[in-house]
């Protein structure tokens, strides 16, 4: 075998490389038929020879089948539809479309189904309310109480699996603005897993206004220049100069045996608020003088009837127009009618004042003529009142007794009010375009009396009760009056009344009067009795607190 290999070998080396790359390939052809596998008889190669391996050809990939695509679905059998394919529905029985709310719990309630359910369910699991928008943009107000009896529901539909499919939720309502609002339902249903929405429109009414308090009488700075007064002696010499003067007085009693007179249109300051306390009443105007005339800070206390003038402490008549009362308090300790009483209403302002303990009336602005109309209406504002009976409550019979009394066109503001015998606040005589309002009264016979003659006035804001008997009366169209109607096209509005026997009064002849945003609580008889009244109307009241058996109108 080596000789065969040598002479390979040799003739490999007189080859062209041509050749030799032939020779190359029948060595190689050789060794694999002279090997062990070839020939078993063949002795093994020495350990020490490597045999040359061969090189390994990469198989040629066979061609591929396309992969066929997957065979179509067969396609599902087409949902049999529903019989009731708008189904679930319902109904919101209350609140009634289009009813007035207010502030407190309201339960809205009503029935809903799906008429695809089978067995005994009624085919609804869950009934979501919300507020001004259906699911995804309305406010949730929340889960109603599903399952209720509904026995009509069921019979109706002649079917008793709808006996309980009433629900009800519990809204506390509050805090929304005054206007329309829309409660939305949403009903779900167990059938199909749809969702139908109902919706209900309500008108909401906040509830009434508080009144706005009345401020105390409050510091104020003294004019400078002013005359300076330290006695009863000295303010009499000051008020005789006819020219008018700011006139300044020192701490300390002033007295007189009769009222002071201010005829010339002086202004009166106390140097400190309240420090000047008068023992006699004083006269604002006269038979001439300019008028204008002032009191502020002073502090009457009279107990004196003869040093009272026609029964009041501070009289305003003939030439006082457009007197000012401010910052001053009046106590007539039970002795004396009124604590003002200004038959010259003409530009008139009482500003911060209290008063307590008189017999009569308490303020008292009247010229006393019928239809007077005035250039400047009297102001009355931020007025703390009390205390006002005759010896025997009530024995006016409706002439005095009332703690503010206005008589002619004028506006009433921020009036704390007890106390009164007879009413808190009249009105009449020629109390037209008056306009009183943030008015609480309590402790009175009636909380408001409104009498010959009052028209196109508006009262508003006003709290009375719990301590009164009527909350406001609107008198007759008494014979002794031509039967003229004591009220005509009045306004009372945004108000809480809580009268015991009867919020609100229109006598015999009242007429367009408008009874509106009233909030009436424990009324024993009615809310409002309207006596035979011509087009008087009413809106937005709140009836729910009267008591049981009381009526919301009475005609």
């Amino acid at each position: 075998m080596r000789a065969v290999r040598e002479r390979r070998r040799r003739a490999g080396e007189l080859l062209s490389p041509a050749g030799r790359l032939l020779a190359a390939l029948l060595a190689c052809i050789c060794l694999i038929y002279a090997s062990p596998a070839a020939n078993a008889d063949s002795p093994s190669p020495s350990p020490s020879a490597s045999p040359t391996p061969s090189p390994t050809a990469a198989p040629t990939p066979a061609p591929s089948s396309p992969t066929p695509p997957p065979a179509p679905a067969a396609p599902s059998p087409a949902p049999t539809p529903y019989p009731y394919p708008s189904d679930p529905i319902g109904y919101v029985d209350g609140p009634a479309a289009n009813s007035t709310v207010f502030d407190g719990t309201l339960v809205v309630w009503g029935w809903a189904i799906d008429r695809n359910s089978s067995g005994n369910t009624p085919g609804v699991d869950s009934v979501v309310l919300y507020l001004d928008g259906p699911p995804g943009t309305g406010a949730l107000l929340g889960t109603a109480t599903y399952g209720l009896g509904r026995s009509d529901v069921s019979g109706y539909f002649g079917d008793s699996r709808w006996n309980n499919s009433g629900w009800q939720f519990v809204w506390t309502v509050g805090g929304l603005i005054w206007g329309n609002h829309t409660i939305y339902t949403a009903l779900h249903s167990t059938v199909s897993g749809a969702t139908t929405s109902l919706s209900q429109t309500v008108l909401y009414v906040p509830p009434p206004p508080d009144p706005a308090p009345p401020s105390p009488p409050a510091s104020y700075i003294v004019p400078a220049g002013a005359i300076s007064v330290s006695d009863s002696a000295g303010l009499v010499s000051a008020l005789a100069m006819t020219t008018p003067q700011d006139i300044v007085l020192a701490s300390g009693v002033y007295d007189n045996a009769a009222p002071f007179e201010n005829p010339y249109g002086h202004r009166i300051y106390s140097a400190t608020l309240g420090g000047a306390v008068f023992k006699a009443g004083l006269i604002m105007g006269g038979n001439s003088g300019p008028g204008g005339g002032l009191v502020q800070g002073v502090a009457f206390d009279v107990n004196d009837p003869s040093k009272a003038f026609l029964n009041s402490i501070v009289h305003v008549w003939g030439t006082g127009q457009g007197t000012r009362i401010l910052d001053s308090t009046f106590n007539g300790n039970n002795a004396i009618g009124h604590a003002v009483l200004a038959r010259q209403p003409e530009g008139l302002v009482i500003r911060r004042v209290r008063v307590r303990n008189f017999t009569v009336n308490g303020i008292t602005v009247d010229a006393n003529v019928q239809n007077l109309a005035v250039a400047t209406p009297a102001l009355l504002e931020d007025l703390d009142v009390a205390n006002v009976s005759f010896a025997v409550p009530k024995s006016s019979n409706g002439t005095a007794e009332a703690c503010v009394w206005l008589g002619n066109s004028g506006t009433v503001r921020r009036a704390l009010i007890r106390s009164c015998a007879w009413t808190g606040l009249w009105t009449g005589t020629a109390a037209t375009g008056s306009l009183l309002e943030d008015l609480d009264i309590d402790l009175s016979a009636a909380g408001v009396y409104i009498e010959h003659f009052t028209t196109n006035s508006t009262f508003q804001r006003m709290r009375i009760g719990p301590n009164t008997w009527t909350g406001v009366a609107c008198e007759w169209a008494s014979g002794s009056w031509g039967s003229r109607p004591a009220c005509t096209d009045d306004v009372v509005q945004d108000s809480t009344i809580a009268s015991a026997d009867t919020g609100v009064i229109l006598d015999v002849g009242t007429t367009r009067t408008a009874l509106r945003h009233l909030k009436f609580i424990g009324q024993g008889t009615a809310a409002i009795k309207d006596f035979s009244g011509v087009n008087n109307t009413y809106a937005d009241n709140d009836y729910r607190a009267i008591a049981s058996g009381a009526v919301q109108i009475e005609h």
